[in-house]
């Protein structure tokens, strides 16, 4: 009876509060992150070249490489994988790209006019850029081109030249469906918006945060890639890019295995709010094993909700580690999806519960070679009428599901319980070109 009459607490919570019976157990929260303030002072240059000479005596330098953050925010369609790492892009395209390093360029910091390829420019002979490749601006002053060394940067690297224009990749001839990058901001700390145009139009759009060095993003799309467009939304950045590989991949090699991560309910026993209608937030352990990389790409879940009620989203936050739990400041991807299929399971104090089937735009999650890698997933659930409990067993999987009452900032333990979940996907090995592992993990309650 200890189940029940702890579920029977939550429901009794639940239409009165909402969530206290984890609420309670994070009383003491800390303090709410502060958040940091755009800069409000305006550039003083006009130009990018301007800016960068101006920055020769300050030593800025770009030599530092750092990780992305980047938050999807796919559209009707979506870039199938996505990449924070050169070496993990090139693995799993399995192809020859073509390189644009943007060499033979003029030695000093310079403006190029409207357009960057292979016809020649200011900055750069007839063919001395690649064929299929063109860097441009959405309209006003030059492009510009920064060659390697000048602030630390160790190639050259190129973009609009105004602080109010934004930076446009083109592929005119219409066979890319894969581009990787070295991304960087004039002022570290900053957020580029890439948005990434298909024949069709949108496909999808990512946020890379603190690209201030140079910051790497990949990606590969199941359609044709036409336009690249990166731009800091608050015109106080500017966006340059460098390194740029770009044409078809043809997949890693075979694909992969099927695997799966599996926590199977163990009765109808639990659920836990989180909602977008209140604060509370609930995450799982996802643990990719030794040597294998994981393309996350469907969840099947159950959730309770009021009779009636008829969930309409899903928000999936994918987090890194720190310590033990979800860590806010390293979110791998963010995508709002629309359920498959709502399949109704059972009925218990008052409430109904339902599995859900949900297809993600997939998402690479890296493994390592010695070691196995942690990942926390978590799902907010847009209800029509009321809020929504994530369905939860007694019978732990790796690590105990992790909550957070304040919207996902900070996050702690929720002693005794996981989730129940099905997290599916193609596993790889690392460094392979082939078939990869087999991975089901189960838990039996």
């Amino acid at each position: 009876m200890k189940n029940i009459t702890l579920l029977f607490t939550l429901m009794v919570f639940a239409f009165g509060f909402g969530q206290k019976s984890v609420i309670t157990l994070g009383e003491n929260n800390p303090a709410p992150k502060q958040h940091k303030i755009v800069q409000e002072t305006p550039i003083s240059h006009h130009t990018v070249s301007e800016e960068l000479n101006s920055r020769t005596a300050n030593n800025l330098n770009f030599n530092q490489r750092s990780t992305a953050i980047i938050y999807s925010n796919p559209q009707t369609r979506g870039a199938t994988q996505t990449f924070t790492n050169r070496a993990d892009f090139n693995n799993a395209c399995g192809s020859a790209l073509t390189l644009e390093n943007f060499a033979g360029g003029p030695g000093i910091i310079a403006g190029c006019g409207a357009v960057i390829s292979s016809a020649g420019d200011i900055c750069f002979a007839p063919g001395e850029i690649q064929v299929g490749i063109q860097v441009t601006r959405d309209a006003g002053a030059d492009t510009v081109y920064v060659p390697a060394g000048s602030f630390g940067n160790a190639n050259p690297i190129v973009g609009a030249n105004t602080f109010l224009n934004f930076t446009i990749l083109n592929f005119p001839n219409n066979d890319v469906n894969s581009v990787g990058m070295d991304i960087y901001a004039l002022t570290a700390g900053g957020s580029v918006q890439v948005r990434v145009f298909g024949t069709g139009g949108l496909i999808d759009t990512f946020n890379v945060t603190s690209p201030g060095t140079a910051t790497f993003l990949g990606m590969i799309a199941n359609e044709t890639i036409v336009s690249i467009q990166l731009e800091d939304l608050t015109g106080v950045n500017a966006e340059l890019v460098g390194m740029v590989e770009f044409g078809t991949c043809l997949g890693g090699g075979g694909g992969g295995t099927a695997c799966s991560e599996v926590s199977p309910s163990g009765g109808i026993v639990n659920g836990f709010t989180s909602s977008a209608d209140q604060l509370q937030r609930i995450a799982t352990d996802l643990t990719v094993p030794t040597n294998t990389d994981f393309n996350f790409e469907r969840i099947v879940t159950n959730f309770w909700v009021n009779p009636g009620s008829v969930i309409t989203n899903f928000e999936i936050v994918i987090y890194n580690d720190i310590a033990g739990l979800p860590n806010p400041a390293s979110i791998v991807n963010t995508q709002n999806v629309a359920p498959n299929s709502q399949t109704f399971v059972g009925s218990a104090f008052g409430f109904d519960i339902f599995e859900y089937d949900m297809d993600l735009v997939p998402v690479m999650l890296n493994g390592q070679e010695t070691t196995n890698t942690r990942y926390w997933v978590g799902m907010t659930a847009t209800v029509n009428s009321g809020s929504g409990f994530w369905d939860a067993t007694s019978t732990v999987l790796n690590l105990q599901a992790v909550f957070s009452s304040d919207g996902g900032i900070t996050w702690a333990v929720n002693p005794g319980w996981d989730q129940v979940y099905n997290f599916e996907g193609t596993c790889t090995n690392i460094g392979a070109g082939g078939g990869g592992n087999e991975w089901t993990v189960n838990v039996q309650g």
